[in-house]
């Protein structure tokens, strides 16, 4: 193979690159033989995604749990690379930010979680 040969294209050392009268390329003509290696990768990028969504429909549910429950630390590892490494927390004042209405207000939506919970309308 090559040195020209060894990319992710070939090129055509007989072919001509139709051009204007001026040297201008025509329309619809490029002066890269090897084509748009950026619009090349994003073309196989999609491929690939598409392939792997597509397989994940196909068995994907089934695969997680099958490394859940044989391969425990894989699944964790997976699940570990999927959470942003660093995540910002800010605290904003709090309960001593809030209105006294806005205390009662939280309060009684605490309650009503709790009753909804123990009445097992909503799960935990």
């Amino acid at each position: 193979m090559s040195g020209l040969q060894n990319r992710a294209f070939i090129v055509k050392p007989n072919h001509v690159i139709e051009r204007k009268p001026n040297g201008q390329f025509a329309k619809g003509a490029s002066g890269n033989l090897g084509g748009n290696a950026q619009r090349t990768r994003h073309l196989l990028n999609k491929a690939f995604l598409e392939a792997l969504a597509e397989d994940f429909r196909q068995g994907g549910a089934e695969a997680i749990a099958k490394v859940r429950k044989y391969q425990p630390a894989a699944y964790m590892k997976i699940c570990a690379l999927l959470v942003p490494r660093e995540m910002r927390l800010e605290h904003s004042g709090g309960v001593k930010a809030m209105t006294d209405d806005q205390v009662d207000r939280a309060i009684e939506f605490i309650e009503e979680q709790l009753a909804k919970r123990h009445a097992g309308r909503m799960p935990r």
